[in-house]
Order: structure tokens, then C-alpha cells, then sequence
């Protein structure tokens, strides 16, 4: 940074890297999953079981990531390699190994990006029961359906200047949040 400093549960964590996050209990999925192509689904997940915040935890990191994956819903066999997925189960795949980490808050970048309707239900179900477990998560998100769905609590920014923070309810009925979203029709 160039300014200011990034605290985390209490530590000053400026500049920490990826590790050192994953180990202090964060933990995030990609826009764009980005998983080891040549690892099985298993394997993949395992990386987030081994050096999330519960490393030295007594369950093996196998058992840990069987069971992050068994929570998503993965629907293919755990022996698949990860370059055999689409998007959905790539989606998947890296919401289990975020959450293989054991965090405690969990950063989730448009993981509804690119997906039907349909596929849609079944992840916010996915997403409400992490968020019912105590996890705090903080989403990027565009799908409103979404946004709507799960989010107590929105701040919205535009232009990378934040226009609105506060309760989904309240936030979404500001007028520079539909001007700035949905437009604002020509009184002509």
C-alpha cells in the first residue's frame, strides 16, 4: 500500500502475503477459478485443507477436503482432474478448497459470474449455510438476485468511489445506487 495500513483480527497484516492470510483465517475464491489443472478435484482441495488456518488440525487434510467437497455439493467423482471441470464445477471446486482452509472470513469474487438460473438456487443455498455457520463473508457480486438473497449488508461503489453503505433493503433504494446501476430515464 501506499498509504494506511490492513489489520486482520487484531494484527497488522500490511503487505502479508497469501500464506500468512490463509493461516490467520482468510480465505477467498477467484472470479475466474484458477485451480492446479493437473491435481484431482481432491488433491486441489487438500492444498486449502493443508495450509489454511487449521493446519495442524487432527483431522488428516484428506478427510477435511472429502468433506469440504461432500458441503458443495461437488457432483463429480473427486478423482476428476481439475482441467476436466466446467465452470460449474470449477465454481465449486473453489468455494471447497477456500473453505478446506477453515476460515473465518471468506472473500468470494463473483462466484455466480457465468452461470445459469438454475445453477444459481443451489450455490446461494451453499452460500447461506457458510454464512449460517458463523463465517463472515464478503462478496463482490453483480447478479442482484444474489446480492438480494444472501447479503445483509451492502456498500456499493462506483467508479472505485463508495456511493452507499448500509442494510440490502435500505442501500438498494438509494437513489445514486439506481442512477448509478439502473439509469435514470430521460424525462422527455
Amino acid at each position: 500500500p501506499s498509504d494506511g495500513k490492513v489489520t486482520f483480527m487484531g494484527d497488522d497484516t500490511t503487505g502479508a502475503v497469501a500464506e500468512v492470510m490463509c493461516r490467520k483465517g482468510l480465505s477467498r475464491t477467484f472470479q475466474i477459478p484458477l485451480p492446479f489443472p493437473r491435481l484431482t478435484a481432491l488433491e486441489n482441495v487438500m492444498v486449502g485443507a493443508r495450509f489454511g488456518a487449521n493446519h495442524a488440525s487432527k483431522k488428516p487434510a484428506r478427510q477435511r477436503a472429502q468433506e469440504a467437497l461432500d458441503f458443495v455439493q461437488f457432483p463429480l467423482d473427486t478423482a476428476t482432474p481439475a482441467e476436466q471441470l466446467n465452470a460449474v464445477q470449477l465454481k465449486r471446486l473453489d468455494l471447497a478448497r477456500a473453505l478446506a482452509s477453515q476460515p473465518k472470513v471468506l472473500l468470494l469474487d463473483e462466484l455466480a459470474s457465468g452461470l445459469t438460473e438454475r445453477e444459481l438456487e443451489p450455490l446461494m443455498k451453499i452460500i447461506a449455510k457458510i454464512r449460517d455457520q458463523g463465517i463472515t463473508i464478503l462478496m463482490v457480486e453483480h447478479i442482484m438476485d444474489v446480492i438480494m438473497g444472501l447479503c445483509e449488508r451492502l456498500a456499493v461503489i462506483n467508479f472505485g468511489n463508495k456511493i452507499a453503505e448500509g442494510p440490502t433493503k435500505e442501500v438498494s433504494q438509494d437513489p445514486k445506487v439506481i442512477e448509478a446501476y439502473l439509469g435514470v430515464e430521460d424525462e422527455d
